[in-house]
């Protein structure tokens, strides 16, 4: 943990995002034999402690004031996520040998991925690129995304034979 942090903190003072450097750090920990106990108590501290923050972090920074009037931009970044993530994903994955209902099912499956979107998002916001009211348009469009890529996955699993 304390390595994992240290890469953290390094990556942060030589202009890199923190994430990187607990990414690496994580890397490290993976080598060693303790890993799988380092990896509980890592997971229990994240899931306690560290990422309840970083949610609330979110919801701190938000501003609802500015949504009404970003209605338009909030429908169309949806509808782009939702396309862009699912196109990305049903191609690539047909490119790849999987049949249309197969990717279907892969693009889907893609939509969700938000948790990236959400660290950019507060990478951005720190740094000052982007006011506050996009990024509360940002932050709703990723949890739009997140809330319905149950359903389309749902509705592309019942189409496939062997797995309604």
């Amino acid at each position: 943990m304390i390595l994992s942090l240290t890469m953290a903190w390094v990556a942060d003072f030589v202009g890199l995002s923190a994430v990187v450097g607990a990414f690496f750090g994580g890397l490290a920990i993976r080598q060693t034999p303790q890993y799988e106990e380092v990896a509980e108590s890592v997971s229990a501290i994240g899931y306690s402690i560290f990422i309840p923050v970083f949610f609330a972090e979110i919801g701190l920074v938000m501003t609802f004031s500015s949504i009404i009037q970003d209605a338009i931009f909030i429908i169309l970044m949806t509808i782009l996520a939702l396309l862009s993530k699912f196109w990305a994903g049903k191609y690539s994955s047909e490119y790849f040998g999987f049949t249309p209902l197969e990717g279907n099912i892969v693009g889907a499956g893609m939509i969700s991925r938000g948790e990236v979107a959400l660290i950019v998002a507060q990478i951005g916001i720190a740094h000052h690129l982007f006011p506050r009211d996009i990024y509360s348009s940002l932050i709703l469009v990723i949890i739009v995304t997140t809330v319905i890529s149950p359903f389309i996955l749902n509705y592309y699993i019942k189409k496939t034979p062997q797995l309604s």
